[in-house]
C-alpha cells in the first residue's frame, strides 16, 4: 500500500472472469503520516482508506473483465460496515464481486479480510468513463501491470 502516490492495492491474486471476482492483497506500511495523524500514539486505518482500497479492487476487476476502454471511477458507497480495527504492518485480503454491470456504471460489493476476520464490508458504485487522455491509459496499463492483473 503506497499513501503518498494513492495505490492501495499491492497485487491482483486472481481474477475469475466467470463468477465477475477479483481477489488482491495489500499489506499496511509501518509508518505514514497518515498514521501520523490517525491517531498519535496509536495508529489506525482511517475508513476511507477500506473503502478506496475496495473500489481500487473494483477498478481492476472491471479492466481485467474488459480491458482498458473506460474508466471506473468511485461515484457511490453504500452498506458499508466496519468491523475491525487495522494497524499498520496488516496483511489485507481484498474481495470484490460484481452484481451490476450497465447504465455507464458499475457496482461491486467488496470485503477486507485480515487474520481471516472480516474487517470491512462495502457495496460500492463506479462511473465508466471515457479515459480522458493518452497518458491517463498509459498509467492506468502501468498499475494493471504493477499489481499483476492477468490482461
Amino acid at each position: 500500500m503506497d499513501f503518498l502516490n494513492f495505490k492501495m492495492i499491492d497485487q491482483v491474486v486472481s481474477l475469475d472472469k466467470e463468477n465477475k471476482s477479483i481477489i488482491c492483497t495489500t499489506k499496511l506500511p509501518e509508518s505514514s503520516s497518515i498514521f501520523d495523524a490517525h491517531f498519535p500514539g496509536f495508529p489506525i486505518l482511517p475508513g476511507v482508506f477500506m473503502i478506496e482500497t475496495i473500489a481500487q479492487a473494483a477498478g481492476f476487476l472491471f479492466v481485467g473483465l474488459e480491458g482498458i476502454k473506460r474508466m471506473p471511477i468511485l461515484f457511490g458507497v453504500e452498506n458499508t460496515r466496519f468491523r475491525q480495527i487495522v494497524q499498520p504492518t496488516a496483511q489485507l485480503m481484498v474481495r470484490v464481486q460484481l452484481s451490476h454491470y450497465g447504465s455507464g456504471y458499475i457496482i461491486c460489493a467488496g470485503e477486507i479480510d485480515h487474520q481471516d476476520a472480516n474487517i470491512a464490508k462495502v457495496e460500492v458504485r463506479l462511473k465508466l468513463i471515457d479515459i480522458p487522455t493518452k497518458e491517463t491509459e498509459q498509467l492506468v496499463h502501468h498499475h494493471c501491470i504493477a499489481v499483476q492483473l492477468p490482461m
